[in-house]
């Protein structure tokens, strides 16, 4: 790495002198006793990279002298839309340049649209569309003439479904043939509309006939189908038939074999057989010799009881007879003792058996005991006495003996525990009070009472007045009316702004000569006089006594002292990061990274890149770097390459468009790019394919970028920045990357 040096010249001027120190054979060549090499000499045949841009150069009155583009744009006079006047900075003479690639021209031609320059002449772009969007034209674009549109003849469609054969009458689609709707329905009525075409619209309610053997009429539906009602009855009445219906030749009957009923109550299992129901004899015996069992045809079997003694064969029953419903039944034994400390029960086989519930509850006749419990010999044992509190301060709570618990009401002072109550008193056993106020006499919280809490006095945003004329809008906020301050500002400095809590607004004018400001912070000392701010003619000096700043004043923010370009030290600078020139003559692809490096700020308009030929040693283009940005800082990066790179839109990235494939391949003799400050201090300098004198850090080179590989391979610096002033060192192969931290195989 060459670290930069001091600016001593003006930018263009130390440019030039750069550029004739790497163009001249000898010092001889730049003081003129030799031609100096022309931008537009022939490319090195042996390099595959991009040929020079091609220049035109004005011979017919030989070579004008110059020191500027403008003076060339006069010399030249008026050139074609994709030539332009340029000073040539290694010979200063006047030359006749292309302008880049793909600019936007006009070639005169009026059936071309979007036209644009190649190597030097305006191309046509896309071709006008002359569509009439009419059928019945032929349309056409005639260079000079532009569109025409011709009659024709032939089919065509006019957009209305409810015409046919419509054909091309001159420029015009017309049709005298209306389009046929019929739907050979009788439910619909078939009409045309211009924009839907044919239109079926349903008859409701309209009679038809539905071809149907097995309904008695029909009528059109709501959806223009023709549907039958009251379908004919076929049934014949007999069980042992099926009965259907065919609607082409009407009511159909057979024969079958399935269940039926005869009608005859004392028959079951009936079935048809050769059109005929009949079933088996009925067996009403029920086996209750209670009841008289016959059969009725009418009705079935019939069980009829008759009453008389019987013995159902129970020990726990007795007094057994037969009843009306034809059972014999008994009377449950009765083995209950009245002792509430026994369990009596009924054995089948014994009859009644007594238990002892010993320690089982039981009531021994005093309401004022309570847990009574058997004990031994089937007695029953007394309690303690029941609490007959029930929890009400508006009784007075006692026992009796024959009616247990006695609860008097009385009206004696109390308290409810409601805290949203006061001055409570017994009322018929309840105690009651008034309700309490939780009224606070502030508009700005709502009160309401909770029986767990009491009062409560929750803020709320309720409009509100705070009385005051110096403020809005008022609210409540946080419990307490509050407004916003009126603003009593009149724009005027001569006056005294104030406001008065009951008259509002107050704008007195200030007395003449009372200090003021204008609102510009580049004058001073302005007074008011007679109720405006003069300015007296006084302004702010911003001299801060360094040569390096600009002194300036904006009315707006006052003294600001950015800095002179020229005089900011070049504590940040660029560094070549990456590149990618592979496949030769074809590649839309190449590309160059500069990485910024170092500290504080890189003033990009005292640096230009430099691509020479390795074969010739010539400079083949020069691109000034402050197309990027006019500052940058360390980390930023610079892409130079076509749009699809260029303009990345990734951030700290800067793009420099350049079009075609623009980077020489390293062919051969190889070939290299540089970086210089003020037109002739090194910055930093690489070749690649071949070591290019003078164009070289180290003793190597940097490798070959090969199209043969499996995937696309560039050429950077791993660790991005990375600077040992050795190129073979310092860059190595690895995938592209452009604008981001380089891929690094290691």
């Amino acid at each position: 790495m060459l670290y930069p040096g001091p600016r001593s010249r003006s930018l263009r001027a130390m440019i030039m002198t750069g550029l004739c120190a790497v163009l001249c054979a000898g010092a001889a060549a730049c003081a003129g006793d030799a031609p100096p090499v022309a931008a537009s000499s022939a490319p090195d045949t042996t390099d595959t990279g991009p040929a020079d841009a091609p220049v035109q150069e004005d011979t017919s009155s030989g070579p004008a002298a110059c020191e500027s583009d403008a003076a060339c744009a006069s010399a030249l006079g008026e050139l074609t839309s994709c030539a332009v006047a340029r000073c040539d900075l290694f010979s200063g003479q006047c030359v006749i340049a292309n302008r880049p690639d793909g600019l936007g021209c006009d070639d005169g031609d009026s059936c071309t649209s979007n036209d644009f320059c190649q190597s030097g002449s305006c191309v046509g772009g896309v071709s006008v569309s002359c569509d009439d969007g009419n059928v019945c034209t032929e349309d056409s674009c005639v260079p000079g003439n532009g569109c025409t549109y011709e009659p024709r003849e032939g089919d065509c469609d006019d957009g209305d479904p409810c015409t046919a054969a419509d054909h091309c009458d001159g420029s015009a689609c017309i049709s005298t043939t209306p389009t046929t709707c019929d739907d050979a329905n009788v439910c619909t009525t078939d009409t045309c509309q211009p924009v839907v075409g044919c239109v079926y619209t349903p008859n409701e309610g309209s009679p038809c006939d539905d071809a149907d053997a097995c309904t008695q009429s029909s009528s059109c539906s709501a959806s223009g189908a023709c549907v039958g009602e009251s379908p004919v009855d076929c049934d014949d009445g007999n069980p042992c038939t099926k009965n259907t219906c065919d609607p082409a030749s009407g009511c159909l009957s057979s024969l079958t074999e399935s269940p039926c009923d005869d009608g005859d109550a004392c028959t079951d299992e009936d079935l048809c057989s050769q059109g005929t129901c009949a079933g088996s004899t009925l067996d009403c015996d029920d086996e209750d010799p209670c009841t008289i069992d016959e059969c009725v045809v009418d009705v079935g079997c019939t069980h009829t009881a008759f009453e008389g003694p019987c013995d159902d064969g129970e020990v726990c029953t007795e007094n057994d007879t037969c009843g009306v419903e034809g059972l014999c039944t008994g009377e449950d034994v009765d083995c209950e003792d009245g002792n509430p400390c026994t369990f009596t029960t009924c054995d089948l086989v014994v009859g009644c058996t007594i238990t002892e519930l010993i320690g089982a509850a039981c009531e021994d006749g005093d309401l004022c005991t309570v847990f009574d419990e058997c004990g031994e010999g089937a007695v029953c044992i007394s309690g303690p006495a029941p609490t007959c509190d029930d929890g009400n301060v508006c009784t007075n709570d006692t026992c009796d003996s024959a009616v247990g618990c006695v609860f008097t009401t009385h009206e004696d002072p109390c308290n409810d525990g409601n805290p949203c109550t006061e001055n409570e008193t017994c009322q018929e056993g309840f105690c009651a009070g008034s309700p309490a106020s939780c009224d606070d006499e502030n508009p700005c919280t709502t009160d309401t009472c909770g029986i767990l809490t009491g009062c409560a006095h929750t803020p709320n945003t309720k409009d509100c007045d705070d009385g005051s004329a110096c403020t809005a809008n008022d609210l409540c906020d946080e419990g307490s009316c509050q407004g916003e301050p009126v603003d009593c500002a009149d724009g005027n400095a001569c006056t005294d702004d104030t406001c008065d809590d009951a008259l509002g607004c107050q704008n007195p004018v200030l007395a003449n000569d009372s200090p003021c400001e204008d609102g510009d912070l580049c004058t001073l000392n302005e007074t008011c006089q007679g109720g405006t701010c003069s300015w007296t003619g006084a302004t702010l000096s911003c001299e801060d006594g360094d040569d390096c700043t600009m002194d300036l004043c904006d009315p707006q923010v006052g003294c600001s002292f950015p800095s002179e370009p020229s005089c900011l030290p070049p504590t940040a600078w660029p560094v070549i990061n990456e590149l990618d020139y592979t496949q030769p003559g074809a590649d839309t692809s190449d590309f160059i990274e500069l990485l910024i490096v170092g500290e504080g700020t890189a003033i990009m308009e005292l640096y230009a890149l430099e691509l020479v030929d390795g074969a010739s040693q010539q400079l083949y283009d020069l691109i000034y770097l402050d197309q990027s940005a006019e500052h940058l800082v360390p980390g930023d990066r610079i892409l130079i390459g076509p749009p699809s790179i260029a303009n990345s839109g990734l951030e700290g990235v800067y793009g420099i468009v350049v079009l075609g494939d623009f980077l020489a391949d390293g062919d051969g003799d190889g070939d290299a790019i540089r970086i210089t400050r003020n037109g002739e201090e090194l910055i930093d300098t690489v070749s690649y394919h071949g070591v290019v004198n003078g164009y070289n850090e180290g003793e190597g080179h940097i490798g070959a970028d090969s199209s043969l590989l499996a995937e696309p391979t560039a050429l950077g610096r791993c660790e991005d920045g990375q600077d040992t002033d050795d190129n073979a060192g310092d860059f190595t192969s690895m995938p592209p990357s452009p604008g981001e931290t380089n891929i690094c195989s290691n």
